[in-house]
């Protein structure tokens, strides 16, 4: 349509070229034509409008062929555009839907990575307990006797389990502040492949309308009236064509390979995501086990020691309760001593008396005969007797206190194996939800305290030993709670020197007297 326009706009400037060159008919009488005149001047009218009908024939035929070779060119390129809008919408669709895929897959791996980082934060979370739990224990044992404070299997398996708590403490930090450097790297890529999928939809939504717009409501058909040139004719701006869009710098491959590139970061750090989902995943599993191993060779151990425990202070309470029947068969032996010693009083008096009376008698009577020897023979033998009762009532009175002293160092020990019992029970009743004791529904777990043989439980208050036992106040230390203080009791002065007779007791009559 332009070249249609452009040939007619030459055809009526060169008609007007030659109105103006052609000489203009005389006026007058002078100026009337002659016949041959006439004729010439209508032949050459003539002629010049054959002419003009010739050029406008011609512009009209070349208007024609320019009409159809721009109605050919324009759909030519209808078609080329309509191609090329097709093809564009079709990989941009392409683009939308793996864009889609992407961003779908990347907001899932990012959903399983948080729920594995929020796993590990509940494990960390839930570790801070038993650590508390360690620590309690820790200074719980720190308040042990000092003789009861060892390093034993219960204190190696308290570190072992403290060092292993702090060190899955460490570790899960170290995964959880990976995790969320890498959920923050995440946001932002995701953030990024939203908006290009937001462009890549609204730019497919420019070409859909484009490929939807149609020729024929937009091209309109103008009739010429006259060759007259019309001023609102559409020419061209310095031969280059109007731009309707913007410049830019990008070429469709690099828009492409745009796409691409954030898509492949995409599937990479996928792949990082649920690897590192995986490796928390293991890792929390792993560091449960672990957990749970170590917590149950602290139980084991803390039981293994209050069973210990109980056992050697049912030895102790058992070896307590001998020493006592052996410390009553002493006394009961010394009193026997005793008694005798009393029995040998009266002779050794009568004896003495007897030499003291023969003393009296004349001068020329005193003899020693066979009275004398004989009494004497008797205070030697008695005085033997009462010796040798006296050695053994000093033998007894060592036995005693010797008797004595073991039986204090064993109520000491009772006492300091009771308190450090007592610790451990806490320690291993000590509940880590609260860090408080549990109360006696825990006493399953935890052997009583009894003597683990049934010796001295055989023995009834009917025996005649612990008859005197408990007649003489000492068959109640083995009635002791294993908490209750252990008060030792020391044997008297008066009990170890009573009703005893000193030697002096032997000596003769004349030395009692002075």
């Amino acid at each position: 349509f332009s070249c249609t326009m452009a040939l007619v706009d030459i055809a009526a400037a060169t008609i007007t070229s030659r109105k103006a060159a052609a000489p203009r008919p005389p006026t007058g009488k002078s100026a009337r034509p002659t016949s041959p005149d006439w004729q010439q001047s209508t032949s050459k009218l003539l002629r010049q409008a054959q002419n003009a009908h010739a050029l406008s024939a011609d512009l009209r035929l070349q208007s024609e062929r320019a009409k159809q070779a721009g109605d050919k060119q324009t759909t030519k390129n209808h078609i080329s555009v309509n191609e090329s809008l097709r093809k564009k919408i079709a990989e941009t669709q392409a683009l939308k839907r793996r864009l889609t895929e992407r961003l779908s897959c990347i907001c899932d791996e990012m959903a399983k990575l948080t729920a594995a980082k929020n796993t590990a934060n509940k494990l960390l979370d839930g570790r801070q307990l038993p650590i508390r739990m360690a620590i309690k224990r820790e200074r719980i044992r720190a308040k042990m006797p000092a003789q009861e404070r060892i390093k034993d299997s219960v204190e190696r398996a308290l570190h072992i389990e403290h060092t292993a708590l702090l060190d899955t403490c460490k570790q899960l930090e170290g995964i959880v502040a990976e995790a969320v450097d890498r959920l923050y790297k995440m946001d932002l890529h995701r953030r990024l492949l939203d908006d290009d999928l937001k462009d890549k939809t609204q730019s497919l939504l420019v070409d859909q309308q484009c490929q939807e717009l149609q020729n024929d409501e937009v091209a309109a058909t103008t009739a010429l009236k006259t060759f007259a040139i019309v001023k609102d004719t559409p020419r061209l701006v310095n031969g280059e064509p109007r731009h309707l869009t913007q410049k830019s710098s990008t070429n469709p491959e690099m828009w492409r390979k745009e796409s691409m590139r954030l898509m492949e970061e995409s599937q990479k750090m996928e792949a990082a995501a649920d690897g590192l989902t995986k490796v928390i995943l293991k890792t929390v599993k792993q560091l449960e086990t672990a957990n749970a191993l170590v917590a149950g060779d602290t139980q084991t151990a803390l039981k293994n020691k209050v069973r210990a425990s109980v056992n050697l202070q049912s030895a102790l309470l058992r070896q307590l309760q001998e020493i006592n029947e052996e410390i009553d068969n002493v006394q009961e032996q010394r009193q026997q001593l005793l008694s005798n010693l009393q029995a040998k009083m009266g002779p050794l008096q009568v004896v003495r008396d007897r030499l003291a009376l023969r003393k009296q008698r004349p001068g020329r009577e005193t003899v020693r005969d066979e009275v004398e020897q004989a009494l004497e023979a008797e205070l030697s033998a008695l005085r033997a007797s009462i010796q040798a009762l006296q050695d053994k009532l000093d033998r007894l009175d060592k036995e005693a206190l010797r008797l004595g002293n073991s039986r204090n160092s064993l109520k000491s020990d009772l006492e300091l194996k009771a308190k450090a019992l007592k610790l451990e029970r806490r320690c291993l009743e000590l509940d880590a939800d609260g860090l408080s004791v549990r109360s006696s529904a825990c006493g399953s777990s935890v052997p009583p305290l009894r003597p683990a043989s049934g010796r001295v439980a055989a023995k009834r208050p009917s025996d005649e030993m612990s008859h005197r036992s408990r007649s003489s106040g000492r068959g109640r230390d083995l009635a002791l709670e294993p908490f209750l203080p252990l008060t030792p009791r020391r044997p008297t002065q008066s009990a170890r020197v009573r009703a005893r007779p000193s030697l002096h007791q032997c000596g003769d009559t004349s030395s009692r007297k002075s």
